[in-house]
């Protein structure tokens, strides 16, 4: 009966013969003698079979395959590395040499701090901006590739920056020398002044929009307020307008100012004189510059320091604890406060954005803006939102704080314009300059390629 339901079954070896003679007698399960022949079966192939080895030999040649795989990946991801590096130093070189514009000397220089700094010790990898074949300037007029004809304010620069390091596993594979560059240009726009060289937003009758407690003061441009005013101390001179709308309040000898352009009782208040993204708060900054977060207290300790460019948000504080710091030209963003507890930092083609307070506990040895002329800007409505003590050297670009008070306590001056809710001003003797004609020379630096 067996042969005849399996005639295709054969078994060579005399116990299986046994055991298959044995599951024929009456009685048994049908189903359990099927599925005990089975096992006989493929036990007996497992045997005798030409097969042997071929899983071992095949495991171990796919083990091989999945190594080099893996291996290829671990180069591919370096590339893939030093592909993103080169195009973030070349953004930031084409953006810090765009702002100095038409000094194409300064501009130089700018953009030879940006590359040195991104390639600071222990870095990779390295990234290198050749002087010659790798930037490319354009005055008004020009045609720039990927972008157009430039106007009679515009220039632009091209940076094309590259990373040459060598293959780990991809020499097996008759690769040696890495190689990848990318490419950015920048353009920037000079607009004239017109804006007021301090703006006070705040509307509240029962506050001062702009407060000055010293003497001596300089303000060459003009003065607005939404608010009141109230200006105490002798010697100070405004060489533009005074615009209010509440109370004006001016003491001391010689009526508390000199106004060369004029006093004007507004019935409306002002918008803020600058445009998106600075006016529409932290978050949407962060937008703009697009940069990942990374949630943690940055601190710096110790004099003489280099503070390296971090490309990312820094959710938390920065501080910055010893004296005569040098910061990385760039943008730096914190979602939290930044506190400067040393003297004479250096902030030489830096942006510092804060969502809460800025604080300088001493007078910063230079101070001048990366990106569209915006040196400092918090947006804390703290009293103050920012403390400035000025600089020893050159102070310049717009302070913006649209919800708090900026308290600025003078030093050798302040080129530019401070933006807030509130001001008040410090000290003795400083001028605050918007290089005439009631505004600052603003210059718009914008990525396009």
């Amino acid at each position: 009966m067996l042969k005849s339901i399996y005639p295709t079954l054969t078994v060579a070896d005399n116990q299986m013969r046994i055991l298959q003679a044995r599951l024929g007698e009456p009685g048994m399960n049908p189903f359990r003698k099927a599925g005990a022949l089975y096992l006989l079966r493929m036990r007996g192939r497992g045997f005798c079979s030409p097969r042997n080895g071929i899983v071992l030999a095949t495991a171990i040649l796919s083990m091989v395959a999945l190594l080099g795989v893996a291996a290829l990946t671990i180069d591919l991801g370096r590339l893939a590395v030093a592909t993103q590096r080169a195009q973030d130093v070349a953004d930031a070189a084409a953006m810090g040499a765009a702002y100095q514009l038409p000094d194409r000397a300064v501009a130089w220089q700018r953009l030879d701090d940006v590359v040195g700094a991104n390639n600071s010790v222990n870095s990779w990898p390295n990234v290198t901006v050749a002087s010659g074949s790798d930037v490319t300037f354009y005055d008004p007029e020009n045609e720039v590739p990927n972008f157009g004809l430039l106007s009679a304010k515009q220039y632009a620069v091209t940076v094309t920056a590259h990373v040459y390091d060598h293959y780990t596993f991809g020499r097996v594979a008759g690769l040696s020398d890495m190689h990848t560059q990318r490419s950015s240009t920048a353009v920037v726009t000079h607009t004239s002044g017109g804006r007021a060289v301090i703006f006070a937003m705040s509307e509240a009758q029962d506050e001062l929009g702009f407060d000055s407690q010293g003497g001596n003061i300089v303000i060459d441009g003009d003065l607005h307020s939404n608010g009141s005013v109230k200006i105490k101390g002798p010697g100070n001179a405004l060489y533009g307008q005074l615009r209010y709308r509440w109370d004006l309040d001016l003491q001391g000898a010689g009526g508390g100012m000199q106004v060369l352009g004029g006093i004007v009782q507004i019935a409306n208040p002002a918008p803020w004189p600058l445009a998106a993204p600075w006016i529409c708060g932290f978050d949407a900054v962060c937008d703009y510059f697009n940069l990942p977060r990374q949630v943690d207290d940055v601190s710096f300790k110790g004099p003489n320091q280099t503070i390296p460019l971090m490309p990312y948000v820094i959710v938390g504080n920065l501080t910055i604890k010893g004296a005569n710091c040098v910061f990385t030209p760039g943008v730096y963003l914190v979602d939290g406060s930044v506190s400067f507890q040393g003297a004479t930092p250096t902030l030489d083609g830096v942006t510092i954005i804060a969502r809460d307070t800025i604080t300088f506990k001493g007078a910063t040895a230079q101070l001048t803006p990366f990106i569209d002329d915006m040196s400092l800007v918090a947006y804390g409505y703290a009293d103050p939102a920012i403390s400035h003590h000025g600089a020893s050297q050159t102070s310049s670009g717009t302070i913006f704080a649209p919800n708090g008070k900026i308290d600025y306590h003078g030093a050798s001056g302040h080129r530019g314009s401070l933006i807030g809710y509130q001001i008040k001003l410090h000290g003795s003797s400083y001028t605050v300059d918007g290089g005439g004609g009631g505004g600052t020379l603003q210059r718009r630096v914008r990525l396009v390629y």
